[in-house]
């Protein structure tokens, strides 16, 4: 698979031909009606519309900021992105290095009609894609959506800025009813991906491709394109770009799913091909958990570990991720048995020891207010019992205690015995243990080590 991978013909490394911009441009608004529909029935739990409604909030805050008014005394505060001053801008965030000409960038936009901030016309997060756009010089003299393509062309990579576009420079006095009026003023919320896009890459075919010919690439590109996109979210991992690391692995995912269909289609059996597929699916799909993790996506997050774990049982970061997960989405009982089988293959892991911990307390807290709220309801139905204090014990701990404790018994010749600290987190179960061990004949024996506590068992 390296090598054909590897291999790229003649035809292939060439630059793509320039974007025809004229059709770009209807296309980025023409879709706005039909993705309406998928506006309409956006998950609000997600994070494309949480990314949606925080920009909505954004610009209605900086209009109260400047007085809450929207007239010209407010738009004036804005930067001028032409002479005549139809073509306004506000950085949101900055960029860093000015996009080379002719190079490819991917970005993001939300547009809304003034002075309704609430709702957006059109944003490519309803669909869950990003715009391909190649950089070239603007001209003014171009009609359609002119304003837009003038402030896209000065913006620097990584960045996010606000423009306010006069219907002269957007869809006139027709408009494009019912929903962008006449005379409409837009106001556009671009998010610029802070690194270029090499169109020889297979990763800028595939994604310039049109979904649903995607597979007329062929299979070697989407394998090809598929690594690249990892890469690619590897790095904007590491630069703390949780949004663009995801959508790169949500990319890769896309062109790995391809490279199935088209190796089920040619029956492709080489074990190299299917095992390196195989990795590859399950690598994007654990690193979209981790950075839907890191967005707060959490529903996102479990549905990806989780179909890491029904893949791959002995994968102890897919059942990590997956009891956080659950434990932030208050799914105690599943984050527990998530737990449980992480810390069976991943005992020394401190994220899986702290997780477990939590747990803990959090199945004693409920076990509390269960006893609470039963000794309200039959306060003069029971009679009064002996507390235990060991009620709140989990049954891990009681186990695990047990076995260890008849393993010594059984045995003669053991002078000691292991315990696995990861269970006596708490000083609870530390007495539980002493208790036992106590009644056994045995001595429970717990010292501080470098990293953590070392608990044995030993005879008295």
């Amino acid at each position: 698979m390296d090598d054909s991978a590897s291999k790229m013909d003649a035809s292939e490394s060439q630059s793509v031909a320039p974007v025809d911009q004229e059709a770009w441009s209807r296309d980025v608004m023409g879709r706005a009606f039909t993705e309406a529909k998928i506006a309409a029935n956006i998950d609000r739990n997600s994070s494309n519309y949480r990314r949606i409604r925080d920009i909505s909030q954004d610009i209605r805050r900086w209009i109260d900021d400047q007085g809450g008014n929207m007239d010209e005394t407010t738009w004036q505060k804005m930067e001028n992105v032409t002479a005549d001053g139809k073509v306004k801008k506000r950085v949101m965030y900055p960029g860093s290095a000015v996009p080379r000409m002719g190079t490819f960038v991917a970005w993001q936009y939300t547009c809304f009609v003034e002075p309704n901030f609430n709702e957006p016309i059109d944003a490519t997060r309803f669909s869950d894609r990003r715009e391909i756009l190649r950089v070239e010089e603007a001209d003014e003299n171009n009609a359609i959506q002119r304003g837009l393509r003038l402030g896209v062309a000065g913006m620097r990579l990584g960045e996010n800025s606000h423009f306010r576009i006069d219907p002269s420079y957007a869809f006139g006095e027709l408009g494009v009813p019912p929903r962008i009026p006449a005379n409409a003023v837009l106001h556009y919320i671009v998010e610029m991906q802070d690194d270029e896009i090499d169109d020889r890459k297979a990763s800028t075919r595939f994604l310039r491709q049109p979904v649903d010919i995607q597979a007329d690439l062929g299979f070697d590109v989407c394998y090809r394109a598929a690594q690249e996109f990892r890469e690619k979210g590897v790095t904007n991992f590491k630069k703390r770009s949780w949004e663009f690391a995801r959508d790169n692995f949500k990319d890769g995912l896309q062109a790995i799913h391809v490279c199935f269909d088209l190796a089920n289609k040619s029956k492709v059996t080489e074990v190299y091909i299917d095992e390196g597929m195989d990795i590859l699916r399950e690598t994007l799909i654990m690193n979209t958990s981790v950075v839907n993790a890191k967005l707060g996506n959490w529903e996102e997050a479990l549905e990806a570990a989780g179909t890491v774990t029904e893949s791959n049982a002995q994968h102890a970061k897919a059942h990590y991720y997956a009891a956080l997960a659950s434990y932030q989405l208050k799914n105690f009982e599943e984050a527990m048995e998530f737990c449980r089988k992480g810390i069976k293959l991943a005992s020394t892991s401190p994220e899986m020891t702290e997780l477990y911990g939590k747990l803990v307390g959090q199945q004693k807290k409920d076990l509390e207010k269960e006893r609470l709220m039963c000794r309200r309801i039959f306060a003069h139905a029971q009679p009064e019992v002996k507390k235990d204090e060991f009620a709140l014990v989990g049954q891990d701990v009681r186990a695990h205690t047990a076995e260890q404790i008849k393993k010594m018994k059984d045995s003669g010749k053991l002078v000691e015995v292991p315990m696995n600290y990861v269970f006596f987190s708490d000083k609870l179960s530390l007495r539980y243990l002493e208790k036992e061990a106590a009644s056994a004949g045995l001595v429970a024996e717990v010292k501080e080590g470098k990293s953590r506590k070392i608990i044995r068992l030993r005879r008295a």
